[in-house]
């Protein structure tokens, strides 16, 4: 299978069977680099798009609002994930789980991809529906919860 099918197949997975991509993930094996890699260039991407569409559409963001700059928000987002990975793991390992740091880190950079690819279909509903991209925001943040409470409670380390 080549890279760019393989990626879609992962993106349908996500959502169709979240177990069976999050395991997909944590096969690849990635090192500390590019696990940090992607998930750094994800969220200097959605960034960059929210601080955009901001500029485009003054108010749009509630973050941009917030926090003002972009390294604020990069660096709010980095910090709060990490720490979550590690919380993850930290409680994992109390609970004699099988999982650790890097597959935690993994699959957050991974949802960072997802979260992207959201967030960019949500700016384009939004320019041709303000309801339709509110609703499509909402169960899209739903999606992404949602698969990660099932990971959590059926992930590949139970």
């Amino acid at each position: 299978m080549t890279g760019r099918l393989m990626i879609k197949q992962l993106f349908q997975d996500s959502f169709l069977k979240p177990r069976e991509a999050a395991q997909e993930v944590i096969a690849f094996n990635l090192s500390y680099d590019a696990i940090f890699s992607l998930f750094l260039a994800m969220v200097f991407a959605s960034t960059a798009l929210m601080f955009t569409i901001d500029f485009i559409l003054p108010q749009s963001a509630e973050a941009v609002e917030i926090l003002g700059v972009p390294w604020k928000i990069c660096v709010v987002i980095f910090v709060v994930t990490t720490a979550v990975a590690f919380g993850i793991a930290w409680i994992g390992e109390k609970l004699q789980g099988l999982g650790d740091f890097k597959s935690i880190m993994a699959l957050m950079a991974w949802m960072q991809v997802l979260q992207f690819a959201l967030q960019i279909i949500s700016y384009l509903f939004f320019t041709h529906h303000a309801t339709g991209c509110g609703l499509f925001s909402t169960g899209a943040n739903w999606v992404v919860i949602l698969d990660f409470y099932h990971l959590y409670r059926c992930g590949p380390w139970v």
